[in-house]
């Protein structure tokens, strides 16, 4: 990978980038805030004569739909990675800025792995706020609000834990970080080589989890029996360092795939 940055350069890319993708982050605002609001306040109607067992039950119950709808959002926008070179206008601008390659695949994953993050969180957040103040209308209690609990179920997916005679085993956190940087890197792989971003990441996660992910957990209660647990969390830290090395390869393939992107005679084309 020829790596050439240039600081201030990068800064005026960003800051183009993100002026150019103002419309789609201000849509993308406004649809996740409404998706949001509307389980939140729906689950606040459901629950406005309920006991406080059984609220607190239908308030969990919007916290995992709206786990679900941020995960599932925060996937999304990981394949937007290189969405501006899906049209000739958008790959002709985009490819046509004084800036090295490195620099523009830089700021596109960037892009779609930091700003349109943060626009799913800011949406929850804000949704959560205008839960708070229907729950204040309705006369009842919203003394946790549900964003916060989305964000421990999120973390929590970075451990895994299994129970065997007795003897509990929790993985590494550094497995579990390995594995969402690895299934990100193969999110921008597919997002740089496949022409449907979406279905292919979708296809490729599913294939990952199938075949990967599933039986490697479930053999994690056969090797903890015979290997125990101290051996088990070596060979967690071995896959993880193994998931580490494949991200940083999928990745550099994800910029040679966009270093084959050249504009000819106003037409862009992968060579």
């Amino acid at each position: 990978m020829n790596i050439a940055i240039n600081r201030k350069r990068l800064g005026h890319l960003a800051v183009w980038t993100l002026r150019a993708s103002r419309q789609e982050m201000v849509t993308y605002a406004v649809a996740m805030t409404a998706i949001y609001t509307a389980i939140i306040w729906l689950m606040l109607w459901v629950a406005r004569d309920e006991s406080p067992a059984d609220r607190e039950l239908t308030m969990y119950l919007a916290q995992g739909f709206c786990t679900s709808a941020y995960c599932f959002a925060c996937f999304f926008f990981m394949t937007r990675a290189f969405a501006v070179l899906g049209t000739k206008g958008g790959a002709t601008a985009f490819l046509s800025l004084p800036a090295s390659m490195t620099e523009k695949w830089l700021v596109r994953v960037l892009y779609s792995f930091v700003a349109l993050q943060l626009v799913a969180t800011a949406a929850l957040f804000l949704a959560d706020g205008l839960g708070w103040l229907f729950s204040l209308s309705l006369g009842q209690e919203y003394p946790r609000g549900v964003a916060l609990g989305v964000m421990e179920e999120v973390t929590r997916g970075f451990r895994y834990s299994t129970t065997v005679g007795g003897e509990t085993f929790r993985s590494p956190w550094l497995f579990g970080v390995s594995l969402n940087v690895f299934s990100s890197a193969l999110v921008v792989w597919s997002s740089a080589g496949f022409r449907h971003p979406l279905l292919s990441s979708i296809g490729i996660m599913a294939a990952l989890v199938v075949f990967l992910v599933a039986p490697g957990l479930r053999a994690t209660q056969g090797l903890l029996q015979v290997l125990g647990g101290e051996w088990l969390t070596f060979l967690f830290y071995l896959s993880a360092v193994v998931m580490l090395f494949g991200a940083y390869w999928l990745l550099r393939l994800s910029y040679r795939a966009l270093t084959r992107r050249e504009i000819v005679t106003q037409k862009w084309m992968n060579l």
